[in-house]
């Protein structure tokens, strides 16, 4: 024989105040007072900060490679942007131009970043 197992009720229970309906409705962040409603407007800010920190940085590395490019004119100042300050890429650049051996492109990088201005 099966037993009859009882479910709770998990409809709300009905309302019959108005007032208390506006209370609960999440449709109440129009007023400012909900912040899954307001998420999207902090995603946004927080995108546009972003954007703008990382433009920061490409405009702080482009300033950083035309330094460069003063000590090791064989470089370009296109292949150093695309490098974006990574070391391995640009120690390999100075390898690549300068034939030099993987220590000595890593040695030379430091010293020359340790004596920029930063």
């Amino acid at each position: 024989m099966k037993q009859q197992v009882d479910t709770p009720n998990l409809m709300p229970a009905p309302v019959d105040d108005a007032s208390a309906i506006d209370r609960a409705s999440p449709m109440r962040a129009g007023h400012g007072d909900d912040g899954v409603m307001s998420e999207p407007q902090s995603l946004a800010s927080a995108e546009r900060l972003v954007a703008l920190a990382e433009r920061e940085q490409a405009q702080d590395w482009a300033i950083k490679a035309a330094a460069m490019l003063q000590r090791w004119p064989r470089l370009t100042l296109p292949e150093l942007l695309a490098t974006e300050g990574r070391e391995g890429y640009v120690t390999r650049l100075l390898q690549a131009r300068y034939a030099l051996p993987p220590a000595e492109a890593r040695r030379l990088l430091r010293t020359h970043r340790a004596t920029q201005p930063t």
